[in-house]
């Protein structure tokens, strides 16, 4: 097992996303600011089952297989740089950026539609990444702690929006703001390559933890809880035997809080704080970045086709523990084995309650 692994395809994947030029933001933009260099990090190991994870298996490709063993074995991993790239002219349209004959798509046109008005801005920090403005949990991850770089290059701006209340409600107790612009043309505009979790970025995803806590209490601060997810149709919905794992982990002392509905800043106050996470692995989990307590854990339950980490990848982050349960696969989806489950908690919660070394 490969012991090391390199963000920097992370990193291409979203330079080749920018034509002109040779194709790279570096040989696109008029400027690149370096503002936290490429930098190793030793990973905690994850709480997981013996054999677990060989019934992974569909990897999105060969090196997502490599990234994740590294990732749960507590190897060695290479962030990349954070960036800053700046453009003396741009133009946002259509759900792009455009500069120097370059193009970066941030949402699909048909998606953006036509401006609902084209403004003349002198100075942008563009907050906006493709995967952010796709996923609710990935704007909380990627495009949040970007607000914090924005000031040295510009006025924060992101695309308009979506219908994403907890966003606002983040927004108010971090104390951000930032202008929306679907349709501009701007004098000098930057843009951010920060997908790693290096050191730069870790430390502003602390001082986002600290602003919300200077504004809202935890309601039940220490507790633990299952994210319930639902079934939303979507690739990683919630496994078949969802009631089970329910009435396994109420048995144990868990909450059960639903995703979604209710009102947002209620939400955030019930998980803040709060010792242990449960819930299907998602970009939803993303909300512990900010709200679990410090030396907490999360539990993923994991589907077994298809995989992804980026929530162990925010644990390492935030400095929380991280456990996996691996489901198997059924006619109509996968299931969690409760026995597993709650052997695997039992690990994480000694953990987490420092009776376990990692």
């Amino acid at each position: 097992m490969a012991n090391v692994f390199s963000f920097t395809q992370s990193a291409a994947a979203f330079a080749g996303t920018l034509g002109g030029r040779g194709g790279t933001f570096q040989n696109a933009a008029d400027r690149e600011t370096v503002i936290c260099p490429e930098e190793m990090q030793t990973l905690r190991p994850a709480v997981i089952l013996d054999g677990a994870f060989e019934r992974l298996s569909n990897f999105l490709y060969p090196l997502y297989e490599q990234k994740m063993k590294t990732s749960f074995s507590g190897g060695q991993t290479r962030h990349a740089p954070t960036c800053a790239y700046t453009f003396k002219k741009a133009h946002v349209i259509f759900g792009s950026f455009i500069g120097n004959n370059a193009r970066y798509r941030i949402r699909p046109p048909r998606e953006a539609g036509p401006p609902k008005r084209f403004e003349k801005l002198e100075r942008i920090a563009l907050c906006t990444g493709t995967t952010g403005d796709l996923r609710f949990g990935h704007c909380l991850n990627e495009d949040l702690p970007q607000m914090l770089l924005a000031p040295a290059f510009g006025e924060p701006a992101r695309l308009p929006s979506k219908n994403w209340e907890d966003l606002f409600a983040y927004r108010d107790y971090m104390d951000l703001e930032w202008r929306e612009i679907d349709g501009a043309v701007i004098e000098e505009a930057t843009v951010f390559r920060d997908y790693s979790q290096n050191s730069n970025h870790r430390a502003r995803f602390q001082e986002l933890r600290r602003r919300l806590r200077d504004k809202v209490a935890g309601a039940a601060t220490g507790g633990r809880f299952y994210l319930r997810r639902g079934d939303t149709g979507a690739a990683l919905r919630s496994p078949d035997n969802d009631d089970e794992i329910c009435k396994r982990l109420e048995e144990r002392g868990y909450d059960i809080i639903d995703v979604e509905g209710g009102d947002p800043q209620k939400f955030i106050s019930n998980i803040l704080d709060r010792q242990i996470m449960v819930s299907v692995e998602g970009s939803h989990m993303m909300h512990l970045v900010y709200t679990i307590m410090t030396g907490g854990g999360a539990l993923a339950l994991m589907p077994p086709l298809q995989p992804r980490c980026a929530i162990k990848d925010a644990c390492d982050a935030v400095d929380a523990h991280f456990g996996a349960v691996i489901g198997y696969e059924t006619e109509t989806g996968y299931r969690i084995d409760t026995d597993e489950l709650g052997e695997t908690l039992d690990r994480l919660e000694r953990r987490v309650g420092n009776l376990e070394e990692v």
